[in-house]
Formats: structure tokens, sequence, C-alpha cells
């Protein structure tokens, strides 16, 4: 029994609460404090996060005549990857020697996050052979698709202009700025996924893992005539002097 009544005691002064916790309970002040002081890390913690993330986006070439969709962050939104694409044979001259390469982002943002920039970054170069700085593309606008989502449309180039006859890989990523209290941050996305986190004030560009499609340039139709030409008039030409030799 003298053991039991022990035991009780002590579980009893184990499970009461701190004589200070007991004291701020007793004081209606001091619980009003205690509640404030919680409720105001709770928020600083809530604050110190910014919460954005990427959405579905994807890139996408005009031919001169219709859009090709291709996926980049594995949403499955689009039926092919950019990423191991083939874009085609191409010349400079069908249809306009058009194929233009633009990008659709798509991120959210809450907790008074703004967005500032979307942007598509490419660089063009031989098949295997891609080296230099990328070229950005900015979106002119960023909108709201409703809530906390919002979408840009850049713009990137003519994979055509300049190009010889030949087989070429463009390689991309994509970034988005945006700003909270925290301070204005930047996000990549290539193969790997988000690089960042939107909260990482160190993220910087990154150097491997782009999205990365081929496509071939190909002779100009007159350019096949012209050869054709010439090799009718040297066969010609080799016909006559055979007949002059006889």
């Amino acid at each position: 029994l003298l053991s039991l009544r022990k035991f009780s005691r002590i579980d009893a002064e184990f499970c009461s609460p701190p004589k200070n916790l007991q004291n701020t309970q007793k004081n209606p002040l001091m619980k009003k404090l205690l509640t404030a002081a919680v409720l105001s890390v709770a928020f600083s913690l809530h604050t110190a996060q910014a919460d954005t993330g990427w959405l579905f986006s994807y890139a996408f070439v005009w031919n001169g005549s219709a859009d090709t969709f291709y996926d980049l962050n594995g949403t499955g939104n689009q039926p092919e990857n950019f990423n191991g694409a083939n874009l085609g044979q191409f010349n400079t001259t069908d249809l306009g020697g058009t194929l233009f390469l633009n990008a659709e982002i798509n991120a959210f943002a809450n907790g008074g996050d703004v967005f500032s920039d979307f942007s598509l970054w490419y660089r063009i170069g031989p098949t295997g052979n891609v080296t230099g700085s990328f070229t950005q593309a900015a979106a002119p606008l960023i909108f709201s698709t409703g809530g906390d989502d919002w979408r840009g449309v850049p713009s990137g180039v003519n994979l055509l202009d300049g190009r010889s006859a030949g087989t070429y890989d463009v390689q991309i990523y994509l970034s988005r700025q945006h700003s909270w209290s925290g301070g204005a941050y930047t996000t990549y996305l290539n193969t790997t996924g988000d690089i960042g986190g939107g909260v990482d004030p160190n993220s910087v560009p990154p150097t491997n893992d782009f999205f990365t499609a081929s496509y071939e340039v190909i002779p100009e139709p007159s350019t096949y005539a012209l050869l054709s030409l010439a090799a009718a008039g040297l066969g010609a030409h080799v016909l006559r002097r055979r007949r002059l030799r006889k």
C-alpha cells in the first residue's frame, strides 16, 4: 500500500504541468501573451517559406502551318517529351523556312509570392557538340489563369535561321523568378526537376541535364534541282566524248 501511494505521488508530480506553466494558466494576461507569441512564431514560419512550384509546362515548335507540342516536366499533358524528341526534317524554304521554338510556362504561387519573370533558355549546335552560352527568351507577359496559377509564353528562335544542311541539337531549360517577404529568387527546371525550390538564394542555372531535341536541315529543293541538272550535264558530256572517240 505504501508503495502504491509513493508511485501515485510520483505519477502526479510527473504529470503535473511545470510551475511556471501553472502560473501562466492562473494568470489570464500571461496566457494571452503566450498565445500571441505562439501565433507569431507560427506566422513567421509560414511567411518564411515561399510556396511556389512548377505546373505543367511544355515546349512547342511552329513549322509555318501548325504547332507541335512537347512535354517538359513529365506531367503527361502532351503526347511526347521534348527531351529525346526528333523534331523532323526541314529545309529553309518550305513553309517560309520556319521552325520556331516557343514554350508555355505554368507555375503557382501563394502566400503573397509575386512572379516577375518566366523565361526559356536555349542554345543550338551540331548534334553531339552543342557548346556556348544559352540565350534567354523572356515571356512578354505573365498572367493569372485562376487562383494561384500563373502563365507566361516566351517565344524563342527560328531553328532554321543560318543553318546549313546537317543535323542539330537544341538544348533548353526554364526559369521562373519571384519575390516574397524573404527576397527575390530564381528557380530552374531541367530534366532532373526543380532546381532551387524557389527558396534557395544560392540557386544557379543548370550546367547539364538539359532538355535536348534534335532535327535535320536538308538541302533546299532548288539545290536538288541544280544537282540533278549538273549530273545530267556531266552525263551528256561523257556520252558525247565517247561518241567522238568512236
